[in-house]
């Protein structure tokens, strides 16, 4: 029996299906202005993924040429001659193809721009040629003949022509000027006025100096602009000289004819009814560090006359959304089916299908951090409440630490954490070691950086971007952690081949630290002094004073920034003083700097592992209680009372009648205190 009934359902369904892509849909296009005069019109129109393409007819049903500027998955927009005012239909169709490319047009300044090889271009000719055989990439109609970039694709390899119309108020003698990257080419009613052929730099040409002159009568005169550009960079500018005056200057666009635009209504079928429908518009991009964040805007067509219709989105990423106006953030360029449901109060619906297609263009990322940062906390909420892309991770937490946003970007970490097995395993290095260095300085978030950098030990297969994560894995156990025998077993697990650039140095550092504490001083100096030395102060038996000049200039600054409270700027340089001279590691004087430093960058736990090691130095008495005296200090931040009192213990056995004596008293009784704070 239910065998029975699928045989009858399915082809019913089929029968709707085809009845439905049969159907007469339409959309009515309305060309700005009134009087009937004749005009070229532009619009842009949003294909359903049922339909391949349409026909244009007029209203007594003639057909209407058309020609395609662009196609962004179904963001199509293609301009067609036309007559001010008028109304025009588009017939949606599943068996019309989308019109073909064609520069003919009646007025408006015509920009359309073709792929081709990069070769030098000398002549017009040479010009003409390539177009024939290049690639169309996409077209618009232009304001002016004044741009810095390729809208449609990259700079490099790029053939540019520039068609409208020229209006011309006074008859007499214009001079025109051209600046490009590249070659470029300026014709008047088909004739070459200025040409700068080859391949150039766009500076000389901005003094004006490549130009022509040419007798034009008052009125509009056909003006092509051609510009065949090679490099990343992208230039083209048409600038004028007006009879009579002798400056020249940037054409604008009141001196261009215009296209008119055709006002596009919502989508009906044969009986008028709205269909579900709607728009798209790529609004902005954040581009950093290679990855990208894309806020496409959507708006749905507002159903007449059926109440308060409900609006449901799949986003073609796996996630979903409501409403009939919304934004959604895409993470990786391609094309996207996103489905609209609308769904009436009697609980029929309606389904419209389009493609999109997500890409970089020029005029998305405006360079405003506050938006940016905005898109990037925007991005973090979409995750959270319905997901994102796998690709989205890696914006989200290098776009915080590119905004220095740390303590975001380490609450972000869990969830980065939690979609291990969903980010590409590219990304896993760049993002986890960012996330692992980045952590420590957020309320020493040491164990999630423990768990990051783990995670490129066992998931990322790169052996450079393993040992790089070993290497600061295993000096956080060391110098953070206190964890010296993990961190041998880690360090000395990396093999040197794997390393780069500078990272050989400061395994033998971090494997000196190790010795310190596990073996004894002695055989850390050894480490230390066999490590080669950046800028030696001693050069045989006598002092290199301009190295020791440069050594006591850094130390001085690191002194300056700490009495101005710049802890985090402080740490830089005397990690510069370490890595220059690794002995200095274990110095009592750069041991309390770096204290100092690391307590106000709130970083109380490594200052403790810090001091800890400076103690296993041999140093004299005048160091020795300062150090305990510090580390005393720490201990009761971090309410270790019983560490703190063995310090004041040392301190008063070992240096009676001493400053840091009495100042260990006085912190004796605050340990006292706080115990009491504490016990009922």
């Amino acid at each position: 029996m239910i065998n029975r009934a699928l045989n009858i359902l399915v082809p019913l369904v089929w029968a709707v299906a085809a009845q439905c892509a049969a159907a007469d849909v339409t959309r009515t296009l309305q060309v700005e202005g009134e009087g009937g005069k004749p005009v070229t019109a532009t619009t842009t129109l949003f294909l359903e993924d049922r339909f391949t393409g349409f026909t244009l007819t007029d209203a007594a049903g003639a057909p209407r040429p058309c020609h395609l500027l662009n196609r962004e998955g179904s963001r199509i927009s293609i301009h067609f001659d036309a007559v001010s005012g008028e109304r025009l239909t588009c017939r949606l169709s599943a068996e019309t193809p989308l019109p073909a490319p064609a520069s003919t047009h009646r007025a408006g300044l015509l920009h359309l721009v073709k792929r081709y090889d990069g070769r030098a271009v000398n002549t017009v000719a040479e010009f003409e040629a390539l177009w024939k055989q290049a690639t169309f990439e996409g077209g618009r109609f232009a304001e002016q003949i004044y741009a810095a970039y390729n809208p449609f694709g990259a700079n490099s390899n790029a053939l540019h022509r520039y068609e409208g119309g020229l209006i011309v108020a006074k008859g007499g003698a214009v001079t025109f000027c051209v600046a490009s990257t590249d070659a470029s080419f300026l014709l008047i009613n088909g004739e070459q006025v200025v040409a700068w052929p080859g391949k150039h730099p766009v500076k000389e040409g901005l003094d004006g100096s490549k130009r022509g002159t040419v007798t034009l009568a008052a009125g509009v005169h056909r003006i092509t602009f051609l510009h065949a550009n090679s490099d990343v960079s992208s230039f083209a500018i048409a600038a004028m000289t007006l009879p009579g005056d002798n400056r020249h200057f940037v054409i604008g666009p009141e001196y261009f004819t215009r296209a008119a635009y055709a006002y596009v209504t919502p989508l009906v079928d044969a009986s008028g009814t709205r269909q579900a429908d709607f728009i798209w518009e790529n609004t902005y991009m954040v581009r950093l560090r290679g990855y990208a964040g894309y806020d496409v805007h959507f708006e749905a067509t507002a159903l007449d006359g059926v109440g308060d219709a409900a609006y449901a989105w799949e986003f073609g990423d796996g996630t979903r959304g409501s409403g009939r106006v919304t934004n959604h953030l895409y993470f990786a360029e391609g094309e996207v089916p996103v489905t609209l449901t609308v769904t009436l109060p009697g609980g029929a619906r309606r389904v419209c299908r389009q493609t999109l297609r997500i890409a970089p263009r020029y005029g998305q990322n405006e360079n405003d951090d506050a938006r940016a940062l905005s898109l990037l906390n925007r991005a973090a909420l979409q995750e959270r409440e319905i997901g994102i892309q796998p690709q989205g991770y890696a914006l989200i937490t290098l776009g915080y630490f590119f905004f220095l946003k740390e303590a975001e970007a380490a609450a972000f970490g869990e969830r980065v954490l939690a979609a291990l097995d969903r980010i590409p395993e590219a990304d896993l290095a760049p993002v986890l070691r960012e996330l692992a260095l980045g952590v420590q300085q957020v309320d020493e978030q040491y164990e999630l950086a423990e768990r990051c950098f783990r995670a490129i030990l066992e998931r990322v297969k790169d052996p450079k971007a393993r040992a790089s994560a070993a290497l600061h894995f295993g000096g956080m156990l060391n110098l953070c952690l206190n964890r010296p025998q993990e961190a041998r077993e880690v360090l000395n697990a990396i093999r040197r081949e794997d390393l780069t650039d500078w990272e050989p140095r400061l395994l033998d550092i971090y494997l000196a630290d190790t010795a310190l504490v596990l073996d004894d001083l002695a055989t850390a100096q050894k480490l230390y002094a066999a490590i080669p030395r950046q800028t030696p102060l001693q050069v045989g038996t006598a002092l290199d004073k301009k190295a020791l000049f440069t050594y006591n200039s850094r130390h001085f600054r690191v002194q300056n920034l700490l009495s101005q409270g710049l802890f985090r700027e402080s740490l830089p340089e005397v990690d510069m003083l370490e890595w220059e001279l690794p002995e200095e590691r274990a110095s009592p004087r750069i041991n309390l700097m770096k204290v100092q430093a690391l307590v106000g960058n709130g970083q109380p736990r490594k200052a403790i592992v810090c001091l800890q090691r400076a103690l296993l130095a041999e140093v004299d008495e005048t160091y020795t209680p300062k150090l305990r005296l510090e580390l005393a200090k720490l201990y009761l931040g971090q309410r270790q009372f019983q560490q703190a009192r063995h310090q004041i213990a040392l301190i008063r056995k070992e240096s009676p009648w001493t400053h840091e004596e009495i100042e260990a008293r006085r912190l004796l009784d605050d340990i006292e205190r706080a115990l009491t704070e504490v016990t009922p």
